[in-house]
């Protein structure tokens, strides 16, 4: 490894200088171009917090446009295409953010539901979001699969 001698080193002075040595000049490390901010630039602190504002109409353009959200898209597509293939129920995605309505859900839930029904009502807590459900019978048997945050609705009221 050859040795430099710093008395051969000369460094450039220009406008751009250090107030408190002149003689060392100031160099960004990163060019301009590729400093440009994005929203998946952001920490997802800031990222759960904004899903939180986004309306059931508009979550899933957010989740198709920020691949941060993927998880929460996937969620919701696996839980209603169980609605939609085993219960024959009409799926409004709107119905799903950040409010899960599961009025007039079929009980008893299969077991392989109640799993894809848990990780999306693990989902909706983090970011504001809670179940809302009937008092029909048979309630007790997915209340271990609904989000910490329930609301029952009774119907006789």
């Amino acid at each position: 490894m050859p040795l430099v001698d710093s008395s051969s080193v000369s460094v450039s002075k220009s406008p751009a200088t250090t107030a408190a040595d002149p003689s060392i000049d100031i160099v960004p490390s990163v060019p301009a171009m590729h400093t440009r901010r994005t929203l998946e630039s952001m920490p997802p602190e800031i990222l759960d917090r904004i899903v939180s504002f986004v309306s059931g109409n508009d979550i899933l353009q957010l989740c198709h446009a920020v691949r941060y959200f993927k998880y929460i898209s996937r969620a919701m597509f696996d839980f209603a295409s169980l609605l939609k293939m085993d219960f024959d129920q009409r799926v409004e995605m709107f119905s799903f953010w950040p409010r899960l309505m599961l009025d007039g859900l079929p009980i008893p839930v299969p077991v392989s539901h109640l799993h894809v029904l848990q990780t999306y009502s693990s989902i909706l807590p983090k970011h504001g979001g809670y179940a809302s459900i009937d008092d029909s019978t048979g309630i007790e048997l997915i209340i271990s699969a609904l989000p910490e945050n329930v609301e029952v609705m009774h119907k006789d009221v």
